[in-house]
């Protein structure tokens, strides 16, 4: 993440009924929920063959255009399955799948010593999947294809605001520049990459599929965007490069052997294994192996089925009884409905089938710094032991619509993936399940002068500006108000989505009305790296932030607050931030500590624990902790041709 600049968008999901159903139990660990299912890591590869049939309910994002692409279920189709790129991760769960490890690149990169300068080999000989398997994938085809995600027309929406730590980024997403100075190909198989600042996320980015190779269109070396040329997803969704996509990873869609790029973009007819928005029991998508794609030179991907299909339904209920049915392996995006649930937990053979994962997303509450009586941080401490943060997981799941959310209560900040779960067992709260401690609050609210006898008594603690954003957290909102009011604070309460919104999109740089707290905000990392979502919150340049740390006196007497300073964790966000390898995660989890510890601008409610349900035909499973999706490169099914799995 660039933190020397305001932050552009970010995705926030939002918990619908249809996605969020039940979970009675929760795995404590993914042992227990496999029980003796295999998993990747049992066999280097596991057994070929059959086909993989899967149910989805969400289409993919941007009809499969990987630079206009924004989703993790879409991510994981590109990881899995259709494209590589020069880092990516080994689709494995725990601390295992986070790392980025080389793909298109022959190794890791090597980087200069000041940190700024990143040289990318890569592996000579690869092809890419037919029509074009003739043409060899160089270093231009990522140059390609990161000038494509920097253009408005063609991959607008997409991520592509996480390259702006490259040297000459922000100027040709400008329109200022035709290039991009940053980037630099000495010879066919090497890019050379600068930096503005030191940053180690740069290996969690080239993972991303818009920075995934673009061939060159055939007799045309100068159409900009190669074979994508035309195909712009703003411009012409319809017709956007996803349907017109060159594989360069295991597995094709089907159909693409008849793609025609001498042809006109508008006379070029779409693959026929991939019908955008079309949702049916026949399968919408088709992805067969790519023969191009040779497994002795992919360490990271496992190929086990020889056909994947996909159906799409927004009726997460039709899709679990066609999977009960037998006709689908897997439900790939959605937790199952409650009664199927049971009935798997219940039986000695089916729980086994049960599958569960450390989820990508946490829930917070925010305070802002620079509201009194917030600015104390005694305060803020007491309120997060006054919160009952258990009860509040109760009241969510007896929302109508909502039934047993699959979540755990948070002890810190950032998921435990995303830090090497180094503070997995760590707690900074009085009570070891959530449970509110009044006794502990007073005590740490005693030491605020706006205080006395364990209640705030100050002017500043009567009509405290509260806003919830969105639903379905006005469900908890007795339980808020039940933690302020035994501190002696007056919360008055707003909607976060209108008029006092928490965490608008796009960059702010006035930052009103005063919200004291929001209640609560769903935080999903599109990378697993835990600066992703530290330094989005809580670094001092991203303005927008309700937290305000590390805003300086000007800013918060420009912004109308009282409060001439504030803290600040700039200097260690800023030094996480340069650090590489295998130290990274050690660094976030200090400041994870520091924030939880000594600053407390937020209260950590729950993170995520995605749960699946896996068909008779699975004899293979694993996760893709990167995304928190199944890897879908290593299921292995029963091949009924020959009968092995």
């Amino acid at each position: 993440m660039n933190t020397s600049s305001p932050v552009r968008r970010r995705r926030f999901p939002r918990w619908s009924p249809t996605v969020v159903t039940a979970l009675l139990v929760v795995c404590v660990s993914v042992a227990a929920c496999t029980g003796g299912m295999p998993t990747s890591s049992d066999r280097a590869r596991g057994p070929l063959g059959g086909t993989l049939r899967l149910g989805m309910q969400n289409s993919p994002n941007a009809a499969m255009d990987p630079q206009a692409a924004y989703s993790l279920e879409t991510w994981e189709l590109f990881r899995c399955c259709l494209l590589r790129t020069l880092m990516s991760y080994a689709g494995a769960g725990g601390d295992d799948g986070t790392h980025p490890l080389p793909d298109l690149s022959a190794a890791p990169p090597q980087i200069s010593a000041d940190g700024l300068v990143w040289t990318f080999r890569l592996r000579e000989g690869l092809k890419y999947a037919p029509p074009l398997e003739t043409i060899e994938i160089t270093a231009p085809d990522i140059v390609r294809a990161l000038r494509r995600a920097g253009d408005a027309e063609a991959a607008a929406g997409g991520p592509s605001f996480y390259l702006s730590m490259i040297e000459g980024w922000d100027a040709y997403a400008r329109g200022d520049s035709p290039t991009i100075s940053g980037l630099a190909t000495p010879d066919r198989y090497t890019l050379e990459v600068t930096e503005t600042h030191p940053d180690g996320s740069l290996p969690y980015i080239f993972a991303l599929p818009m920075t995934a190779p673009i061939p060159p269109l055939p007799g045309s070396a100068r159409a900009s965007f190669g074979v994508a040329t035309g195909h712009e997803f703003a411009k012409r969704p319809v017709r956007s490069y996803g349907r017109y996509l060159v594989a360069s990873g295991p597995y094709m869609f089907d159909g693409s052997r008849e793609l025609d790029f001498s042809l006109p973009p508008d006379d070029q007819r779409p693959v026929s294994g991939y019908a955008p928005g079309a949702k049916s029991d026949a399968p919408t998508m088709v992805m067969i192996r790519n023969p191009s794609w040779d497994p002795s030179t992919d360490p990271l991907r496992a190929a086990l089925a020889d056909r994947i299909e996909i159906a799409f339904s927004e009726h997460v209920d039709a899709l679990f009884e066609r999977f009960a049915a037998g006709r689908l392996d897997i439900v790939y995006d959605a937790p199952p409905p409650i009664s199927l649930l049971t009935r798997y937990q219940r039986s000695e053979t089916l729980h086994r089938r049960i599958v569960a994962i450390d989820g990508n997303y946490v829930n917070l509450i925010t305070f802002n710094v620079a509201v009194p009586p917030f600015d104390d941080v005694a305060v803020r401490r007491a309120v997060s032991y006054a919160l009952d943060r258990a009860a509040m997981l109760r009241a969510l799941r007896r929302t109508p619509g909502f039934g047993q959310l699959p979540v755990s209560v948070a002890n810190h900040l950032s998921i435990d993936p995303t830090e090497d779960s180094l503070l997995g067992g760590w707690n900074p709260f009085p009570s070891s399940d959530g449970a509110a401690d009044l006794g502990a609050a007073r005590r740490s609210l005693a030491r605020s002068a706006y205080a006395r006898h364990g209640r705030c008594v100050a002017r500043a603690c009567a009509k405290v500006l509260v806003a919830v954003d969105g639903d379905p957290f006005g469900a908890t909102i007795v339980i808020v108000a039940r933690a302020l009011h035994a501190l002696g604070i007056d919360p008055t309460f707003t909607d976060g989505n209108f008029g006092h919104r928490c965490y608008p999109y796009g960059e702010v740089t006035n930052p009103r009305p005063h919200v004291g707290m929001c209640v609560a905000v769903n935080w999903a990392d599109d990378f697993p790296d835990a600066g992703y979502m530290l330094s989005y919150f809580f670094h001092g340049n991203n303005f927008g932030v309700p937290p305000l740390l590390g805003a300086s006196p000007d800013q918060l007497s420009g912004w109308g607050y009282s409060t001439t300073s504030v803290p600040s964790v700039d200097p260690e966000l800023d030094r996480c931030t340069a650090t590489l390898g295998a130290s990274r995660p050690a660094c976030w989890a200090e400041v994870d500590q520091l924030l939880m510890s000594g600053v407390v601008p937020a209260i950590p409610l729950y993170v995520s624990r995605p749960i699946r349900l896996l068909g008779p035909r699975i004899t293979q499973f694993s996760w893709d902790q990167a995304y928190a999706e199944p890897a879908l490169d290593r299921l292995a099914v029963v091949d009924e041709t020959t009968n092995r799995g």
